[in-house]
């Protein structure tokens, strides 16, 4: 009875139109009645369903069927409609799966990149995405300031290689207009040379202090300064030293240079940009700053600042490096661990310390969270 019908699929229901099909000929539907049969399977309502069932069991029945076959026909058109199409859809749909399995296969990084622009806002994704390279082996480059794009783009390497270079505004809480900002003065005025430099040179207006936070909290800044807490900490001084050379350009005091004005802003937090910038990593690990959130991308990191669910021989593959002790000012007391002794404290890496974009992917990172311990010197 069925063999008409399920003879292209192989047997199998596939489209929607087969059950409407099977429901007319085995239990006599109408097309009006087989099209209601198509929409209560479609919305699971078990009380339309046991109308529904009752309906089909006794059509079947005047077709030669007994209630045991009925049933047993019944419940397997339920449960291809958990996900059947229409016969349209389907071949849409089979088109679409084709064509971005041959991308995905020979041309894996542009795959990818697209891919991950058109959930750039969805960190649970992007965070699958990211996996999934991994295991294909394809490259993924940290977020950086000076080669990042506002999207996920493709990236030339060395030998002919190429690598999939993380968006700057797929980072939580960093704005998509403001990174397109920052790469228009980048290709106009050339990289950034430093920290000071990129202060001086960029717009404040569309800029704040959680995007700067998250952008140092991913790498986006290691090529300029690579330690990411000096740059966390000192975001509004940041954006002081933004917003001076920008009233400076304005008022025609910066002399027409994009990066003129602003360095004397510098002195009112105590010194030199780079000294300011030195002292307030000490507070950082001293656990003086109180302790902030670093949502990046949305991967959960550990207390020993790998990905959770991921060994360290797994995270290897990112490249973790080594943060270098960073030893304390005389006399420095941490408030957490009053314990300690008030002299020589410094903070020594435990191990592998999540300095690589890879291993810094999100979740939020408080005192001591960094796979740091405090030791006696």
């Amino acid at each position: 009875m069925l063999q008409d019908i399920l003879k292209e699929t192989y047997g199998i229901f596939v489209y929607q139109e087969q059950v409407m099909q099977a429901a007319q000929i085995i239990a006599g539907y109408s097309l009006g009645e087989a099209d209601l049969l198509r929409r209560a399977m479609g919305k699971k309502i078990q009380a339309e369903m046991d109308v529904q069932r009752k309906r089909f069991v006794t059509g079947a029945a005047e077709n030669g069927l007994n209630s045991d076959q009925a049933n047993e026909l019944f419940d397997l058109i339920d449960k291809f409609a958990g996900y059947g199409f229409n016969k349209s859809h389907a071949a849409a749909y089979a088109l679409l799966a084709y064509q971005t399995a041959w991308l995905k296969a020979h041309h894996p990084h542009e795959f990818y990149a697209a891919s991950m622009c058109f959930d750039m806002h969805q960190s649970d994704k992007l965070s699958i995405f990211v996996d999934d390279m991994k295991r294909l082996g394809v490259t993924v480059l940290g977020p950086a300031i000076n080669k990042s794009r506002p999207n996920f783009s493709v990236e030339e390497q060395p030998e002919s290689l190429l690598a999939v270079r993380y968006a700057l505004a797929g980072l939580k809480n960093v704005d998509e207009k403001a990174m397109q900002s920052l790469v228009i003065e980048r290709a106009q005025d050339g990289p950034f040379s430093s920290i000071e430099d990129f202060a001086n040179r960029i717009d404040p207006h569309g800029l704040n202090k959680r995007q700067l936070e998250s952008l140092a909290s991913a790498g986006a800044f290691d090529d300029l300064e690579p330690n990411r807490a000096a740059i966390y900490d000192g975001a509004d001084m940041i954006l002081s030293v933004a917003n001076s050379a920008a009233d400076a350009r304005e008022s025609g005091q910066g002399g027409g240079n994009r990066q003129g004005g602003g360095c004397d802003a510098c002195h009112q937090c105590g010194g030199p940009f780079h000294v300011v910038l030195s002292l307030l990593v000490c507070l950082w690990f001293a656990g003086l700053a109180p302790a902030k959130p670093l949502w990046c991308i949305g991967l959960q990191v550990g207390v020993n600042g790998l990905p959770h669910n991921q060994s360290c021989d797994e995270a290897a593959c990112f490249g973790p490096a080594c943060q270098p002790d960073v030893v304390m000012p005389e006399g420095s007391i941490d408030p957490a661990r009053p314990d300690l002794p008030d002299q020589g404290q410094r903070v020594a890496g435990g191990g592998s310390v999540p300095q690589p974009f890879d291993l810094f992917l999100g979740g939020e990172v408080r005192k001591g969270g960094l796979g740091l311990t405090t030791q006696q010197r």
